[in-house]
């Protein structure tokens, strides 16, 4: 009789993790616990006509889906597999399932919590991991550790949008590692010994505001929360809401130039490289004379914004233009003289 799996998730991890189920086992019969009809996971199971039960998330708190009337009560499973659901699994139907299954990605007992993800990138690990554990009834990520790997390379260039599909991938195909020999795994798995390792909690709205004080700092802090629901992002001025889409760090050929034309520039203005690096200058379009980049000057460097959206704006080929037209002085770029003297205090990201 086919193997019958209950599977729990909510986002683009879960639905990775998911996929790399029914590839290695399509002989499975599949039910999946998701929190929307338009999550990751749902959609897949649509496409893939598996059984889907959808409660909203303030449901899901409370679990009205397990009334004694549920068909889940009536249906025998073999595996509980969860992955990046984000809410405790009541005990009573952890012990409804022979064997249970979470897919955490952080190399635990290291960064238990809702965010582990996000405090390896923001602690500036130079890796991490995915760790297989069991289900416990009454803590989060507190099971059995049945297997943990690392991935094979240093994270500490990564956003999280990236770091976090590379685990996926990775925690997809521990999962079906553990699921070909489940009792070896079981047998052999090792109780957490809880340290004082560093715990990993629910990021909350004010750590997507950036700080422009410290290159370093301002990078990780964007890297770690880049793809996630909490955009990062500056206020223009103090005003306007810019969300930042794209950062990186500015290439030696830039830090000197930018270092040669704007020495007196104050932490947090923007500036503009004109002509840009790889442009002419035209002398019928500013805007073609330079890249499509922001330069940011902080408490110790430049960092550059080459993608960013102001909160009120649409996201399209006119936007930087409009942004470059409203906000800077444009004729004060084209005499020289002038850009030595600014400091940019009348145009900062704060």
């Amino acid at each position: 009789m086919a193997k019958r799996l209950l599977f729990l998730g909510s986002d683009g991890i879960s639905k990775i993790c998911l996929e790399k189920l029914l590839n290695s086992y399509p002989a499975f019969n599949y039910e999946i616990i998701t929190t929307s009809s338009k999550s990751p996971p749902a959609k897949l199971a649509q496409e893939s006509k598996l059984l889907c039960h959808i409660e909203s998330k303030g449901q899901m708190k409370d679990w009205k889906l397990l009334q004694p009337n549920s068909p889940i009560w009536s249906t025998s499973y073999d595996y509980i597999v969860s992955a990046s659901f984000g809410y405790l699994i009541p005990g009573s139907l952890i012990s409804h399932c022979k064997s249970s299954l979470n897919m955490h990605p952080s190399l635990l007992p290291k960064y238990r919590g809702s965010s582990p993800i996000q405090y390896a990138i923001y602690n500036n690990d130079e890796k991490t991991g995915v760790s297989i554990i069991t289900l416990h009834p009454e803590k989060f990520d507190k099971g059995k550790i049945l297997i943990q790997k690392s991935l094979d390379e240093n994270i500490n260039t990564l956003t999280y949008s990236k770091l976090s599909t590379k685990l996926a991938v990775l925690g997809g195909e521990l999962l079906t590692e553990v699921l070909k020999d489940y009792d070896n795994y079981y047998t052999k798995g090792l109780e957490q010994i809880i340290g004082n390792e560093p715990l990993a909690y629910k990021l909350n709205s004010d750590f997507a505001k950036l700080d422009s004080q410290n290159t370093d700092e301002l990078y990780r802090r964007f890297r770690s929360i880049s793809g996630t629901s909490l955009n990062p992002y500056f206020m223009l001025n103090g005003e306007t809401r810019v969300n930042i889409l794209g950062m990186r760090l500015v290439r030696n050929d830039e830090d000197m130039l930018l270092k040669e034309k704007y020495p007196n520039a104050v932490p947090g203005s923007l500036w503009l490289l004109y002509p840009g690096i790889n442009k002419q200058i035209n002398k019928n379009s500013f805007i073609k004379s330079i890249e499509k980049l922001l330069y940011l000057k902080t408490g110790d460097g430049w960092i550059v914004v080459d993608d960013f959206i102001p909160a009120t704006k649409t996201h399209d080929n006119k936007m930087f233009g409009d942004f470059v037209n409203s906000y800077f002085d444009l004729e004060k770029y084209m005499i020289k003289k002038n850009m030595t003297k600014m400091t940019g205090e009348d145009l900062k990201f704060v």
